[in-house]
C-alpha cells in the first residue's frame, strides 16, 4: 500500500499538468504511483516546444477525438430515446435491403470483374457463339491391380479386362440410366449431352477408352487388350471410332502415362497409363434458364458418385457445378461455428465483466442485459451492412456473409476486453 502522501503528491502533479497546456510528461505516466510504482521514478516534465512534430500531431489527434466523442456521448446520454429511435429506424431500413441482395456462386462472377477485358470478350463470344460446353469428369485408378505383359509389351493396370468391364458397367449406368426430374419429366444424359453428329447420330460424345468398343459389353467381351493398343496407335480407324461417330483421344481418356519432364509432344507410351478418365461433354447456353436440366442432372450425378464405391476402384469426380456446390456446402457447414462464436461473446461479457457474491443480484451483476445487447448490436450491424450492399446492387457470396457474421463477434469480444 502506498503512502497517502505520495498519492496526494501524484494527484497534485496531475492537476497541475492539466492546468498547464505547455507542459508534457515524458516516460511513465504520472498516475503510475496509483498502481504502486516507486516515487523515485517520477517522470520529468517536457515543455510543449520540445515535442517533435509527430508527438504534437499525436497529441492533437487524441485530444480532438476525445473531445468529439465526449460531445457525442453527452448528446446521446441527454437524449437516449431519440438516439435509440433514430438508430433503430436507420438499422431497420438498411436491414430491409437484404431482400434485394444478390447471392452468386458462379466462379466466373467471383473471380472476373464484369468490366475486365477478359470478361467482356468472353461475354461477347458466349452471347454470339454460345459458351464452351460443360464437362463432367470421372477419374478412376485401379486398386490392387498390377501392370502385366502381353507378347513382350507391358500394359498398365488400367488395361486389366476385369477392371475395364466393371468400369464399363458403371459408365453405362451413368450414361443410360441415371436421371433427374425437371418439371415432372425425367432428364437423362442423352437429353443434355454434346452430340456433334446429330441428327444423323444421336449418341453422346463420351471420351472414354471403353468407347474403343463403342461402350458395348458384348463387343468388349469378344475383344482383347490388343484392340486397345491398335486404337491408341490410330484412333481414327473405323473399328475404333466411338459410338458418337468420332475418335476417342488417348491423351484425354488416359492418365498417368507421362514420364518425368515428358510432354504430350514427346510421343508418350499410353500403354503405361494407370488412370482412366471419362469425360462427358454437356451442352452449355448463354441463356441461364436453359441450363435447368443440365444442373439437375449434374446434381444427381454428384450425389450418385458420392455414394458409389467399388473395391477395384479409387474414384474422383467433378462437374461444372461442383465449385458452386462446394461454396454453398462450406457456407452451411460453418453455421455451428457462427453460433458458438456468438455464445462465447455473450458468456465473455457476462462472466468477465460481471462479478457478484450475492445470488439475488446474479442477473444484475453478471450484466446479462449488457451481453444480450452486445450480441444484438453486432447482429444488427452485420445485417445492416449486408442490406446496404443489397440496395447498392453489389452481389456477394455466402462465404462473405459468413465471414462477416463470424468476424464481427470475434472483433467485438476483443473490443469488450
Amino acid at each position: 500500500m502506498r503512502n497517502p502522501e505520495e498519492i496526494r503528491t501524484a494527484v497534485g502533479r496531475r492537476l497541475a499538468h492539466l492546468s498547464d497546456p505547455q507542459a508534457q510528461f515524458a516516460g511513465e505516466d504520472e498516475n503510475s504511483l496509483l498502481h504502486g510504482r516507486p516515487t523515485a521514478d517520477m517522470p520529468e516534465i517536457v515543455m510543449h516546444d520540445e515535442l517533435s512534430v509527430f508527438e504534437r500531431i499525436t497529441n492533437w489527434t487524441q485530444a480532438t477525438v476525445d473531445h468529439l466523442f465526449t460531445k457525442w456521448g453527452t448528446l446521446c446520454a441527454h437524449h437516449p430515446w431519440k438516439v435509440m429511435g433514430i438508430g433503430l429506424i436507420v438499422a431497420a431500413s438498411l436491414c430491409v435491403g437484404i431482400i434485394f441482395l444478390q447471392i452468386t456462386t458462379d466462379p466466373v462472377d467471383l473471380w472476373a470483374a464484369p468490366n475486365s477485358r477478359a470478361r467482356i470478350e468472353k461475354d461477347y463470344y458466349d452471347e454470339n457463339f454460345e459458351p464452351f460446353y460443360r464437362t463432367a469428369h470421372i477419374f478412376i485408378r485401379p486398386v490392387g491391380i498390377e501392370s502385366f505383359e502381353v507378347d513382350g509389351e507391358t500394359y498398365g493396370p488400367v488395361y486389366n479386362k476385369t477392371f475395364l468391364l466393371e468400369v464399363l458397367r458403371l459408365q453405362n449406368y451413368i450414361t443410360n440410366e441415371l436421371s433427374s426430374e425437371v418439371d415432372e419429366k425425367n432428364v437423362f444424359l442423352s437429353d443434355i449431352c454434346n452430340k456433334p453428329l446429330a441428327p444423323e447420330n444421336n449418341n453422346c460424345n463420351i471420351q472414354s477408352v471403353l468407347n474403343f468398343w463403342q461402350n458395348d459389353e458384348a463387343t468388349f467381351n469378344k475383344s482383347d487388350v490388343q484392340h486397345a493398343k491398335s486404337c491408341i496407335g490410330n484412333a481414327y480407324q473405323q473399328h475404333c471410332m466411338g459410338s458418337y461417330g468420332g475418335p476417342v483421344l488417348p491423351h484425354v481418356a488416359l492418365g498417368g502415362f507421362l514420364e518425368s519432364n515428358q510432354t504430350l509432344s514427346d510421343d508418350p507410351n499410353y500403354l503405361k497409363a494407370n488412370t482412366l478418365v471419362i469425360t462427358l461433354p454437356i451442352n452449355n447456353f448463354f441463356n441461364k434458364s436453359l441450363l435447368k436440366p443440365a444442373l439437375a442432372w449434374e446434381k444427381v450425378f454428384n450425389e450418385f458418385m458420392l455414394k458409389y464405391s467399388h473395391p477395384m476402384m479409387d474414384i474422383a469426380f467433378r462437374t461444372e457445378r461442383s465449385i458452386e456446390d462446394e461454396l454453398v456446402r462450406m457456407s452451411k457447414s460453418d453455421v455451428p461455428t457462427v453460433i458458438i462464436s456468438y455464445i462465447i461473446m455473450f458468456l465473455y461479457i457476462a462472466l468477465a465483466l460481471g462479478h457478484t457474491n450475492q445470488l439475488k443480484r446474479l442477473l444484475i451483476s453478471t450484466k446479462v442485459t449488457l451481453g444480450l445487447g452486445g450480441v444484438l448490436i453486432v447482429l444488427v450491424s452485420v445485417f445492416a451492412a449486408v442490406g446496404f450492399y443489397g440496395y447498392v446492387g453489389v452481389p456477394c457470396t455466402m462465404l462473405i456473409i459468413e465471414h462477416s457474421v463470424l468476424g464481427d463477434p470475434i472483433l467485438s469480444t476483443g473490443c469488450w476486453g
